[in-house]
C-alpha cells in the first residue's frame, strides 16, 4: 500500500520561496473538457475533491488545486480548464488558468490525458496538445499520456499500436503511456489499483521546470482546419502502422514455422 498524507492547498496564499518551488512537485493534468482529469486528479489525491459528475455542468472552468503529501515529497495536483472551446472568449480564458498553473507550480510533472471515440484519440485532443506543447516544451522524462475510459475488453493488440500511433502524432516519447479502463468509479479495490498504477509512474518520472517560450497560440475559427490536418496524418500513420505490424506477424510465423 501506497502511504499517503492529505492536507488542503488553500491553507496557505502566500507566495512559494524559489526553495519551495523546487522542493514542491506539480502535476498538471492537461486536456481537453470532458476527457476525465478531475475524476484522475482525484483518483491521485484518494479523495472526491474535484467535480467531475457525468454533466454538462460539470465542465472545469477555473484551475483548482490541492496538495497531497507522497512519502516524503510534497505534491500539488493541479485540475485545469480544457483549451478548446467553442467560442474564442472561452478559450482565451483557458488559456489564461493554464498560465496560472504553470506561474503557480513551474517546477512540475505534465499528465495529458485523451479522450476516445471507439478507441480512436480525439483529433481535437492532438491539436491541443500541440498548441500547449509549443508553447511550454515538454521534456520527455516529465511527461506522461493518459488514454483514459477505455473498455476493459479492448483487443490484446490494442494498447502495444496504440502507443506507437500516440507518440507518431505527438511527436514526442513520454516517460510512460498509461491506459485506463472505464470502471465502476464505487469499486474501491479497482480506483486503489489504479492509483497505485499512476504513481509508480510519477515516482520515476523527472520533473521539469517548465519556462513558457511565447502565449499559447489557438484561434476557435483555425481549429477545424488544425483537426482536419491531423485527422489526415493520423490516416496516414495507422496505414503505416497497420503495414509494420502486418510485416511483423508475418515475420514472427516465418520464425515461428522455421523452429518447428
Amino acid at each position: 500500500m501506497i502511504e499517503r498524507q492529505i492536507s488542503d492547498s488553500r491553507a496557505s496564499q502566500r507566495e512559494k520561496t524559489p526553495d519551495e518551488h523546487k522542493n514542491t512537485v506539480g502535476l498538471i493534468l492537461l486536456g481537453n473538457s470532458g476527457v476525465g482529469k478531475s475524476f484522475l486528479a482525484n483518483i491521485l489525491l484518494g479523495r472526491n475533491v474535484f467535480k467531475h459528475d457525468f454533466s454538462a455542468r460539470s465542465v472545469t472552468h477555473e484551475t483548482e488545486s490541492e496538495v497531497f503529501q507522497l512519502n516524503r515529497s510534497k505534491f500539488i495536483v493541479f485540475n485545469i480548464p480544457g483549451l478548446i472551446e467553442a467560442n474564442q472568449k472561452r478559450i482565451e480564458l483557458n488559456k489564461q488558468e493554464i498560465y496560472r498553473a504553470f506561474d503557480q507550480q513551474p517546477n512540475a510533472l505534465i499528465l495529458y490525458v485523451f479522450g476516445h471515440q471507439n478507441g480512436r484519440v480525439h483529433d481535437e485532443d492532438v491539436v491541443a496538445f500541440h498548441a500547449i506543447k509549443d508553447a511550454y516544451p515538454f521534456r520527455s522524462d516529465s511527461l506522461i499520456l493518459v488514454m483514459n475510459g477505455l473498455p476493459s475488453d479492448r483487443p490484446n493488440k490494442y494498447d502495444d499500436e496504440t502507443r506507437e500511433l500516440l507518440i507518431e502524432r505527438v511527436k514526442c516519447t513520454p516517460k510512460a503511456v498509461i491506459f485506463v479502463d472505464y470502471f465502476n468509479k464505487k469499486n474501491p479495490k479497482m480506483l486503489e489499483t489504479l492509483r497505485n498504477n499512476i504513481i509508480k509512474q510519477i515516482i520515476v518520472a523527472k520533473p521539469q521546470v517548465h519556462v513558457k517560450e511565447h502565449d499559447i497560440n489557438l484561434n476557435v475559427d483555425e481549429v477545424t482546419e488544425l483537426v482536419k490536418e491531423v485527422n489526415l496524418l493520423r490516416t496516414q500513420l495507422e496505414e503505416e502502422l497497420s503495414m509494420h505490424f502486418l510485416k511483423t506477424n508475418q515475420q514472427e510465423n516465418m520464425f515461428s514455422e522455421f523452429m518447428w
